[in-house]
């Protein structure tokens, strides 16, 4: 079991335990499951699939962030951090180019490209600390 955590600048899109959590990151497709190593890993764009222990999938828009993972008195916690997240759960592939369109179109607006110096790359600090 592992303990998931997506989180955005604005709020907790998503927290429970899970089975297993695949991520699109930079470098391809990580599954995550329980006593996982721990690592840190950039997120580009791309699809977040959750499964709940209850079998249940959950599915993401996500864009632009980090993922997090740790194992802590023999619980492995994600926490992924990102500038936009959509819960597409049961939406078609459309709903997911939806999501990613309305992802860049806010950071444009915001007059930011996607960069180191993001909220975002500046917590992960804090991941260091908790250690």
């Amino acid at each position: 079991m592992i303990n998931v955590r997506i989180l955005t600048k604005e709020s907790t899109v998503f927290e429970s335990n899970a089975s297993r959590a695949t991520i699109t990151t930079t470098s391809g497709e990580i599954t995550v499951l329980s006593g996982h190593e721990p690592l840190i890993t950039t997120i580009s764009g791309g699809k977040l699939v959750v499964v709940t222990d209850d079998s249940k999938s959950m599915e993401f828009a996500a864009y632009y962030g980090l993922a997090h993972v740790e194992n802590v008195k023999g619980k492995t916690n994600l926490v992924v951090l990102l500038e936009s997240a959509d819960d597409v759960t049961g939406n078609s592939n459309i709903a997911l180019k939806e999501a990613k369109a309305k992802a860049k179109l806010a950071l444009k607006e915001k007059d930011e490209e996607f960069n180191l110096n993001s909220v975002v790359f500046r917590n992960v600090n804090r991941f260091k600390q908790l250690k």
